[in-house]
């Protein structure tokens, strides 16, 4: 997606090769000025960092995630079809609890068969929150940016 990640590429070279500022503290505030990236994509930021001590190098990839309360939670899609009524963007509010999130089918038809009983459950969708998520953005706010950890190494 070259038009989409143009912005977010000009704001990147700025910040780390004309500001000199560090790749680790500055994608954060790259990732903000380009609204338009995080709906359709995650980042991974691939690093390598030498420790002080010789010989010893920091291999480490941190996966930045846009999340939206209403349609992303925790950076999770929500699926374009219920997986039981087959409507198209059926999900109602998200609800959130201390460990989880939900969704459900918004189609009043949702798990009914033609004379309108019950047959089935009407779609619903729930996750686990992640344990420990670090926003980058304030939670007050409807959408923004979190990072996870991928891996981080360290090797001789």
């Amino acid at each position: 997606m070259p038009p989409l990640s143009s912005i977010f590429l000009l704001a990147f070279f700025r910040s780390n090769i004309i500001q000199s500022i560090n790749i680790d503290l500055g994608i954060p505030n790259v990732l903000q000025t380009d609204p338009e990236l995080g709906s359709h994509t995650d980042v991974f930021l691939f690093s390598f960092d030498r420790c002080s001590s010789p010989g010893r190098t920091r291999f480490k990839c941190d996966k930045y995630i846009w999340w939206n309360k209403h349609r992303r939670p925790f950076g999770e899609d929500l699926p374009l079809l219920c997986p039981v009524c087959s409507c198209i963007r059926p999900w109602g509010d998200v609800v959130y609890t201390k460990e989880a999130w939900a969704v459900e089918c918004s189609n009043p038809k949702c798990g009914l068969d033609e004379r309108n009983r019950r047959v089935i459950p009407s779609g619903k969708i729930s996750k686990n929150k992640p344990p420990n998520p670090k926003f980058l953005t304030p939670k007050k706010r409807p959408q923004g940016w979190m990072v996870e950890a991928v891996f981080d190494v360290k090797y001789q």
